[in-house]
């Protein structure tokens, strides 16, 4: 059972492998909606202040961050062929907005904001997330 609890910030989320709520957002002139995913690996771990803090910058700066992101994929292909789908926020804050491929379902992309706006692929994202944490 998904238990379901309130953050002032997040609103009603639920565990999901982290904690998860949906928000909206404008991409290529489309309004698409996300999933917001704060990892966490307990159902005992509540969202820790880092991860609130990058929610709350990406409320704040959602439409920059979507501008950036959408011209880094423009430098990488066709950004019609991307749809984002989930906003991950690492346990230090980090944020990856990922990103599905409409051409190839088997892969996608992933836009970090920080240290600077790069490009990775879902795999390279989560081996770095790993290596650093040594799950």
């Amino acid at each position: 059972s998904l238990e379901v609890i309130i953050s002032i910030i997040f609103g009603t989320v639920k565990f999901n492998y982290g904690w998860e709520t949906e928000c909206c957002l404008w991409y290529n002139k489309n309004l698409c909606k996300i999933t917001i995913n704060a990892v966490s690996y307990s159902e005992n771990d509540e969202i820790n202040t880092e991860q609130m803090q990058a929610f709350l910058c990406f409320l704040r700066e959602k439409e920059t961050l979507v501008e950036q992101a959408e011209s880094k994929i423009t430098e990488f292909g066709d950004k019609a062929n991307y749809i984002p789908t989930l906003l991950l926020i690492k346990q230090n804050g980090d944020m990856g907005l990922i990103f599905d491929d409409k051409t190839d379902s088997e892969s996608g992309i992933v836009i970090t904001f920080a240290p600077d706006v790069s490009i990775l692929s879902p795999d390279q994202y989560l081996k770095i997330y790993d290596e650093i944490h040594k799950i």
